[in-house]
């Protein structure tokens, strides 16, 4: 028989993955533009304040598909994540690194790198975790005159990302996703 304690302890465990694993759902959503998937990150009357917007999530979904469409690819890498619960709420500190293949003005196109924070509160509600309140802090940027080109490469002919739903994660993993 378990413990109280025990049980305590394997809950956290659990809701600890589950805040992780939203925050992996945001990151793959918004690399593939995979808006249904990015829906499930957070709740329907979530805030984000992500700098060039600030507001309901449910306008910021709109904001993140109008602003993304001319790029060609982002890629988001996550690093440490400190999670705080305190019951059925989490804050939670994300460190991000952001890649971003971006058209310029006059043709072309250029690379854009972010590294910054996620903070988000997080709630659970119906035993799910999604964000209720992101601030998007900028830690730094940089921007290349130019872009990386694969077939400059020594990686010449290797599968690349693309969006929803050409990227090879939908076809390799049909019907499991």
């Amino acid at each position: 028989m378990m413990t109280t304690d025990h049980d305590t302890m394997v809950q956290a465990l659990y809701d600890r993955e589950m805040i992780r694993d939203c925050m992996h759902r945001y990151t793959r959503a918004i690399d593939r533009r995979d808006f249904d998937l990015l829906k499930t990150a957070f709740w329907p009357d979530a805030i984000d304040e992500h700098g060039g917007y600030n507001g309901p999530v449910s306008e910021f979904w709109d904001w993140v598909y109008t602003r993304t469409l001319p790029w060609e690819r982002t890629m988001h890498s996550l690093s440490q994540i400190i999670i705080d619960l305190r019951g059925d709420e989490a804050a939670v500190e994300t460190y991000f690194t952001a890649c971003h293949k971006k058209p310029k003005p006059e043709g072309g196109w250029f690379d854009e790198m972010v590294g910054g924070r996620y903070l988000d509160r997080m709630i659970k509600k119906q035993g799910e975790w999604r964000i209720q309140h992101r601030i998007c802090v900028f830690e730094w940027f940089r921007h290349f005159a130019d872009s990386f080109e694969f077939d400059n490469s020594p990686f010449g002919t290797a599968v690349r990302g693309k969006r929803l739903p050409d990227d090879p994660i939908y076809s390799h993993f049909a019907g499991l996703l």
